[in-house]
């Protein structure tokens, strides 16, 4: 029988020479330093879509009483006359 050799890949394999040792360190600091870069722009995107959303929620009664308020178009009313009903958003505005 013969035997089996293992060879472990942390200290059988090819040393590195010094300029591949720098290399790869310049890629090693490049990744964390992008990788610092993608959290921060994370984190900025997740505040500005929190603000987004804390603003959608202030303003949408406005919203909301803007579209009821405005004149009927052809398109969303289709001939029905002026009147405070909106039917572009007939939920939230047709119980006049």
């Amino acid at each position: 029988m013969s035997a089996i050799v293992v060879r472990s890949r942390d200290a059988s394999g090819l040393p590195l020479t010094p300029e591949q040792r720098k290399t790869r360190a310049e890629l090693v600091a490049n990744r964390t330093n992008e990788s610092k870069t993608l959290a921060g722009l994370q984190v900025e995107k997740a505040s500005i879509e929190g603000q987004a959303k804390v603003a959608e929620v202030d303003l949408g009664p406005v919203a909301i009483w803007r579209r009821c308020s405005a004149p009927p178009t052809r398109t969303s009313c289709a001939g029905s006359s002026l009147s405070s009903r909106c039917c572009s958003i007939p939920r939230q505005c047709s119980s006049s």
